[in-house]
């Protein structure tokens, strides 16, 4: 779960470091996508640079970078520490060592109940349960009892 909170770093990074490439696939791609989508009416080659690709893939793959970092800054990043994300985390877990593994649908919402992140409500619907979880942070992983 946590390799795809990086993922916008690693496309970011890829964008940055093979821009060429990338650039050059993308607007080939883009034109090979629009003459089949207009039945070969039109290519769209203004559309689609390839002289400018390489520069373009770097600035985005930038921004794709710097949000990516902006985002794990917010979602808690690092996650060793108590936060919401570790919270919810650690409670699919825990429904699953309880319940059972979920084949249906599930769904988690955090709330923090102290500024640092020590005692978590997580909300919770798995398979035909629901409920909210207390989760009080002991050291390492945090602790959870059902709120009634």
């Amino acid at each position: 779960m946590i390799f795809f909170l990086y993922t916008p770093i690693i496309v970011g990074a890829i964008m940055l470091f093979f821009a060429k490439p990338v650039g050059a696939a993308f607007c080939k791609l883009g034109k090979a996508t629009w003459r089949m989508a207009t039945f070969g009416k039109t290519d769209m080659a203004f559309f689609y640079p390839e002289d400018r690709a390489p520069m373009i893939m770097r600035l985005v793959g930038g921004s794709f970078i710097v949000f990516g970092i902006m985002f794990l800054v917010i979602a808690g990043f690092p996650f060793k520490g108590p936060g919401q994300l570790k919270a919810m985390s650690e409670a699919k877990d825990y429904l699953n060592e309880t319940y059972g593994s979920s084949s249906s649908g599930w769904s988690l919402s955090a709330k923090s109940e102290t500024s640092n992140n020590t005692i978590v409500s997580v909300g919770y619907r798995f398979n035909q349960h629901s409920g909210v979880l207390q989760a009080e942070w002991i050291g390492e992983r945090y602790h959870f009892t059902e709120k009634k």
